[in-house]
């Protein structure tokens, strides 16, 4: 994660990133890739299960 944060702080400071800009103004706030994912992938896992349980149903 280290070696990606040049990229990610390069990302974050453009202003055509879809990101909200705010977010990363306040003073604290340090976005944690590592942590941003885990709750990407689990969210994306539960409405798969949520779909294959509908379908299955």
């Amino acid at each position: 994660m280290v070696r990606n944060q040049p990229h990610a702080d390069a990302i974050s400071a453009s202003a055509e990133h879809p990101l909200p800009r705010p977010l990363f103004e306040h003073e604290g706030f340090e976005a944690d890739l590592g942590t941003l994912f885990e709750f990407r992938a689990r969210t994306t896992s539960y409405g798969i299960t949520v779909m294959i349980r509908e379908t299955s149903a």
